[in-house]
């Protein structure tokens, strides 16, 4: 999986790095059917200048879909971590939803033998 990761008007430390690495390992784990090139993931994280307020955006391209997270919070840990909590749900529908897929089709592929 290729991973981009903008920032702005944050400073890059330790702990963002190795959380963003920790949840890219859990996507990965989730996606690792998929061949390593089809799937990207663009991390963007900013800091409102004014608030003391993070933003983190993540978008996951798959094959058949795109997936926008959006994130607001007031620590760019807890942004980062929470972005990436609502990612991995949202993965996990698109597997189920592609799995209840192939599983109907293997189903009316049964069901054609047997009629014939």
């Amino acid at each position: 999986m290729r991973l981009d990761v903008t920032l702005k008007n944050v400073v890059r430390n330790e702990l963002f790095d190795e959380t963003v690495a920790m949840n890219e390992e859990k996507v990965a784990k989730r996606l690792k059917r998929l061949k390593e090139e089809l799937a990207h993931l663009s991390v963007h994280v900013e800091r409102n200048p004014h608030k003391e307020e993070f933003y983190c955006g993540l978008n996951l391209f798959l094959p058949s879909k795109v997936v926008h997270i959006q994130e607001k919070h007031h620590t760019l840990e807890g942004c980062v971590t929470e972005s990436f909590s609502r990612l991995l749900i949202q993965i996990d529908k698109y597997k189920h939803k592609i799995e209840r897929h192939l599983q109907k089709r293997n189903d009316t592929k049964r069901n054609d033998l047997t009629i014939e």
